[in-house]
């Protein structure tokens, strides 16, 4: 059932048939059990409300009209609002039965009975003539209703003049009607009369619009093949409702048009051609579900574009948990995503709007922006980030006090310095974030701890002529803000609650198998208890447990994919891990090491949870001693601690590893030891202090040097090697440390330091600070690089694109060009520059601006946009698969290279594109001149793009393709149509390999000939071109277009595993509506086997909860087979089963939508769930009996092995997975 301000559409379930008899009181029988349920239900208040209606003049109409002779279709019928409205009253007033409407479908209703009251009102003749402003004549209520139901506002208002009048009957009252009327009137007359003036427009009667309008009458005799000449609709003639509904809305996104349309001709036939547009890209089926209102009309004429927001650092919540906890010291980075559905949807502009609020607590419901929307500012983050550099500043003189004794001068001016150059280094960072970061990413510092919800709106910039038009883009991120000690003692609570779960596991496990019986999934229970004893003895345990999982994982992927290659790295590095734990074991005896549940949380608010393990070392003097061990990564530290107790110590190792250069940054971390939480505040060693400091201070140093060079005459400069080898100290600190902590292994990171501390000594390298990488918004600095002649650099993302643009200007100017980009991008970031710069700017002050010769080399990337001649590239673009030139005959002379400075911009391949016929003669193949080769039939799409669905899972064929476009660009580059024929030729050849193996694709999954026959039609029919021009002339003489089925017209086939005909699913080549069809013929086949009886289909379970309406909850299970042991299987030696049937292939959906079906069967039907006391439980005489039984889901046969992981997951929920033909699937 689907509610509109129309009334009451029901939609009978497919397949019901009228018994013999009156079709409207059967119909009277339907609407009264869909809208009271199972539970209000009964025969004597159906007769009393089919005798209700019949007293209200319902006799049914259309297909319930008349008597029935049994075994017609039931089909869609309607109840009118009003009448439907008052069945609601009659119910629950006068029967105290309930009505299984919300109260959002009864105002609809309302609506509905107010629009006919104004409707009527308007057609007295006394309140027209009061009004003086009336609609056209074809204005019909259909029309007046759709239309108020996108202006409701109008509406309320007649409402609430009614309501009045109603209250008091006086005559101002009834003027108050009369003048909402006049204002309803006025609003929607001034579209109506748009549309009046297209129809009274006699040249636009034969637009194929018009006709859809008005279509005209077929006069008596006219031969079936044959069109009616087109006429003029007369003035009485009411359009389309449906056509002419959407077509007024439409008008309010067009109010450029609408205003020229009342005077010119050509303006209502660009509204008709645009609608027409509309009507193409709007194709869909019968509108489903209830009605939408809107308080005034939409000004957008096209659904808006999804999107998704992210955030960074990554939020932590629960193991296993939604996880959208942070903390309330860090500021985040949210980025507003937009799913752009192709690559011209790409350049629209956006304008991107911020909020968020704070969500206040309690149960109360309010909408967004009823609470307050604050926008995000720079300056709280800035706050946020000054006030962080100020606490750290007081920590570091804490730090220095406790490990040096009161402070001296030259310990004091050290920490000084560094904490004045921190405020420095943050403004400078800042500052270069809000240059860089883009209006899609946002920073956002939250005023403190509670729930908040974040918006973006991506709202597009629209010309006042646009002809499609979006509403924002809109996405939202809810993020729970903790105070960070709360936060990170939270998190490691939940890690240890789930490794003392995991012992009480390993403990059942072990009482369960030493009993001295056999258990059905015993090898399961033993392999599951190996797993827990080795990943809970130790940490070693734990990563060699972790390794096998992640080598099984790698396995299961496809050789060559991405995935498994991200799994290979990461394997990679837990060997490395693994290495440096075997390390540290061979100084001592790591087999009495307990792992410790430890988490951190940043200051910059990451969330890490440490593999840390601890080794007592004795008892000396009173103090306890123990050895602490990170395998959080592969350069994570050891240590030793000392205290008066065993936590003292631990904690004591923990802070030192993680306060020095082996940790993870300041913050706070947790550890849990002897089943207390005990936490500690992280800050920065004396060692990591002191190191911090020199860096800075060598690099601020280092700038100043070269600042002064031009005043100083370049004298300054010899500072440099003085203040690198100061520099080097921190590089050669951490060298150091690492052999010490037997992690220093030749990495990147070793690399950089050894070249710092080389090039600080030597000079070779001018290495004047310490070389690291930092990444800022879209930038990245790359500092101390030791190349002859730069010792810093800055490369923002744009930095490659600035340059690429450069390609084709003289030598000499574009090298000075890319020196000033460079130079720039360094002064702005505050990086030194090597002694070479000086003479370089020397260099470019000397050189030509001479235009380079034939010889010179000018190069131009193929993934280059290449614009007209003299036009820069666009940041960012990247060639489109089909970007056709203009043709000779266009008016415009093709340039020579005499004509560019010898320099070509774009080749020919010698005129019009190669094209070949396909082996089977019924499609094209053209390479066009860029390289690409495009696949023709009815629509357009690349050789790759149109047959994507199976070069996955053959290698050999993508080379072959990638190898065939190779040799395309190879042809156009070098302007050789021998090689295009030939590149045409074996294209001939591939494409009759690559639709043989979708052949042979296709019988694999079982398809019957009629089925592939079918599919490939459609993929001729429905494909869509892949990158092309569409403002390009060229564009139709490739004849790639877009094209549309008739969606009525699709054929049945024949399904093999249902045994029957079934209409074809487009979107993806699978029957329709095939879960009732699968659902019989489960029940059937079961009781085939067992017998009648022996099954319950469709079985009702009590939640025990209540629904809004303060009715019972139920869910309804597929299937309940009682079996032995239950009241309802008396007799039978069949086990018990609690059934969930889905028509699925697990092979064809993801992981998630998987777990989602045994998620579903395990929490709704689980054994004792009890049975609901309603209609069809009474009549089984089960009521009120629980579920027994074992949860088995009943799938189809599977065409392709149920991935692993879907399988280890049903073995987690206990729930089996069968076929209906018997057949079950198991990871073993």
């Amino acid at each position: 059932m689907s509610v509109s301000m129309t009334g009451l559409l029901f939609l009978p379930p497919e397949g019901t048939q009228f018994r013999p008899g009156s079709r409207a009181k059967q119909g009277s029988e339907i609407a009264l059990y869909t809208l009271v349920g199972d539970e209000g239900y009964t025969a004597a208040l159906a007769a009393e409300f089919y005798q209700w209606g019949t007293a209200k003049q319902w006799h049914g109409e259309g297909t319930l009209a008349g008597d029935a002779t049994g075994g017609e279709t039931v089909t869609q019928f309607w109840i009118p609002s009003h009448l439907a409205l008052q069945s609601v009253l009659w119910l629950e007033r006068t029967k105290g039965v309930t009505v299984l409407l919300s109260d959002s479908q009864r105002e609809l209703l309302y609506l509905g009975t107010a629009s006919s009251d104004a409707w009527r009102l308007l057609n007295v003749p006394k309140v027209a003539q009061e009004m003086d402003i009336s609609l056209p004549a074809w204005y019909s209520e259909q029309l007046f209703r759709s239309q108020l139901a996108q202006n409701i506002g109008l509406l309320r208002s007649y409402i609430d003049a009614a309501l009045l009048y109603h209250s008091e009957r006086s005559e101002a009252n009834r003027q108050g009607i009369v003048r909402v009327l006049t204002d309803i009137v006025f609003e929607l007359e001034f579209h109506a009369a748009v549309l009046e003036g297209i129809r009274a427009d006699t040249s636009l009667v034969g637009h194929w619009v018009y006709q859809l309008l008005w279509p005209t009458p077929r006069p008596e005799g006219l031969a079936e093949d044959e069109q009616p000449e087109p006429r003029q609709a007369p003035e009485n003639r009411a359009p389309h409702p449906s056509i002419a509904s959407q077509f007024l809305s439409f008008l309010h996104s067009q109010q450029s048009l609408v205003d020229r349309s009342w005077n010119e001709t050509e303006a209502r036939r660009e509204l008709l051609d645009r609608f027409g547009r509309f009507l193409e890209r709007s194709v869909s089926g019968p509108p489903s579900g209830d009605q939408q209102v809107r308080d005034q009309p939409a000004t957008a004429n096209t659904p808006p574009i999804p999107a998704k927001m992210s955030v960074s650092p990554t939020l932590s919540g629960p193991p296993g948990g939604p996880q959208f906890e942070a903390s309330s010291e860090a500021d985040y980075r949210f980025v507003m995503s937009i799913q752009f559905p192709d690559v011209f949807a790409a350049f629209q502009s956006y304008y991107y709007e911020w909020n968020y609020v704070r969500v206040p607590e309690g149960e109360q419901t309010a909408s967004f922006d009823e609470l307050d929307p604050q926008t995000p500012s720079g300056w709280d983050v800035a706050g946020q980030r000054f006030g962080r550099a100020t606490r750290y500043a007081e920590e570091d003189f804490e730090t220095v006090f406790e490990e040096l004794g009161p402070p001296g001068v030259a310990a004091t001016s050290l920490v000084a310095a560094n904490a004045i150059l921190r405020y420095v280094g943050e403004g400078i960072r800042l500052g270069i974030e809000i240059l860089t970061t883009p209006a899609s990413e946002k920073n956002i510092a939250f005023p403190g701890p509670g729930t908040y919800l974040v918006r973006c709106k991506a709202i597009p910039y629209t010309g006042e002529n646009a002809e499609v038009v979006r509403p924002p883009s809109v996405a939202y991120y809810p993020i729970i803000v903790r105070d960070p000690v709360q936060l990170v003692e939270s998190r490691n609570r939940e890690r240890g609650a789930t490794t003392a779960w995991e012992h009480e596991r390993m403990a059942e496990l072990r009482d369960l198998l030493s009993q001295p019986v056999s258990h059905l999934n015993e090898e399961q229970l033993r392999q599951e208890l190996d797993t827990l004893e080795r990943s809970l003895s130790s940490v070693g345990g734990a990563l060699s447990v972790q390794r096998e999982k992640l080598v099984e994982y790698r396995n299961s992927l496809p050789v060559g994919s991405a995935d498994r290659g991200r799994v290979q790295t990461q394997l990679e590095r837990l060997d490395v891990i693994i290495a440096l734990r075997a390390d540290r074991g061979e100084e001592r005896d790591l087999t009495a090491a307990e792992p410790l549940v430890a988490t951190f949380v940043s200051d910059k608010g990451e969330s890490i949870q440490l593999t840390m393990e601890a080794l007592y070392r004795g008892t000396e003097d009173g103090q306890v001693e123990y050895w602490v061990s990170d395998l959080t990564t592969a350069n994570s530290g050891e240590d030793y601690g000392t205290g008066r107790n065993r936590a003292e110590a631990i904690m004591d190792a923990v802070v030192d590893i993680l306060s020095g250069y082996a940790g993870y940054g300041r913050g706070y971390v947790a550890v849990q030891i002897d089943g207390e939480t005990v936490s500690k505040r992280i800050k920065a060693s004396a060692g990591a202090l002191f190191m911090e400091a020199v860096e800075n201070v060598a690099m601020v140093l280092s700038i100043a040097a070269v600042a002064a060079a031009p005043f100083t005459a370049g004298s300054s400069i010899s500072l440099l090697l003085p203040i690198g080898a100061v520099g080097a100290i921190p590089s050669g600190y951490r060298v150091i440390n690492r052999a010490i902590d037997d992690t220093l292994r030749f990495d990147m990171a070793t690399a950089m330091d050894v070249v710092n501390v080389v090039g600080g000594f030597t000079g070779v390298g001018h290495a004047v600070t310490p070389l690291r990488m930092v990444k800022t918004g879209r930038a990245f600095y790359v500092m101390g690089l030791g190349a002859d002649g730069l010792s810093g650099l800055l490369v923002p993302a744009e930095i490659a694109t600035q340059i690429a643009a450069l390609e084709g200007l003289p030598e000499g100017e574009r090298s000075a060009r890319i020196m000033e980009i460079l130079g720039q991008a360094m002064l702005e970031s505050g990086i030194s520059v090597g002694r070479e710069l000086s003479q370089r700017a020397q260099q470019r002050r000397m050189g030509t601006s001479e235009a380079p010769t034939v010889g010179e080399s000018v190069s131009r990337p193929e993934t280059r946009d290449v614009g007209p001649p003299g036009e820069a590239v666009r940041p960012g673009a990247r060639e489109p698969d089909v970007a056709p030139e203009r043709r000779p005959d266009d008016g415009e002379p093709r340039r020579t290279p005499e004509a560019t400075g010898g320099r070509s911009p774009s080749r020919s391949l010698g005129g019009e594109p190669v094209t070949r016929r396909t082996q089977d003669g019924d499609h094209t193949l053209t390479l066009t001149k860029r390289g690409q080769i495009i696949r023709c039939s009815k629509v357009c799409q690349t050789l790759g793009a149109r047959y994507a669905h199976i070069l996955d899972d053959h290698p050999e064929l993508v080379r072959r393709v990638a190898s065939l476009e190779e040799r395309a660009r190879e042809a156009v580059a070098a302007d050789d149509r021998g090689l295009a024929d030939q590149v045409a030729s074996d294209a001939r050849v591939l494409e009759a390999d690559l639709r043989a193996v979708e052949r042979a694709w296709m019988e694999e999954l079982g398809f019957d000939p009629d089925r592939i026959e079918l599919l490939q039609q459609l993929a001729e029919e429905r494909a869509l071109p892949v990158g092309y021009d569409p403002a390009a002339e060229a564009f139709d003489e490739l004849g790639l277009h877009y094209t549309r089925m008739d969606l009525d017209k699709v054929p049945e086939v024949y399904d093999k595993e249902l045994g029957a005909n079934v209409p074809m699913d487009i979107s993806s080549g699978y029957p329709a509506k095939r879960g009732n069809l699968f659902d019989d013929q489960v029940v059937e086949k079961h009781e085939a086997a067992e017998g009648k009886g022996s099954i319950h289909a469709e079985v009702y379970v009590d939640t025990g909860r209540k629904t809004r309406n303060g009715r019972p909850l139920y869910w309804r299970a597929d299937s309940w087979v009682p079996g032995e042991g239950s009241p309802a299987g008396e007799g039978s030696s069949r086990p018990p089963e609690i059934r969930e049937h889905k028509f699925t292939q697990f092979s064809e959906i993801g992981y998630d939508r998987a777990v989602d079906y045994l998620m579903q069967l395990w929490s709704k039907y689980p054994p004792g769930a009890v049975i609901a006391d309603v209609p069809s439980s009474r009549a089984r005489q089960v009521e009120g009996m629980k579920l027994t039984g074992q949860q088995v889901l009943i799938v189809p046969e599977q065409i392709a092995p149920i991935p692993r992981d879907v399988l280890d997951a049903a073995e987690g929920f206990e729930i089996t997975i069968r076929d209906i033909d018997g057949h079950v699937y198991t990871s073993k």
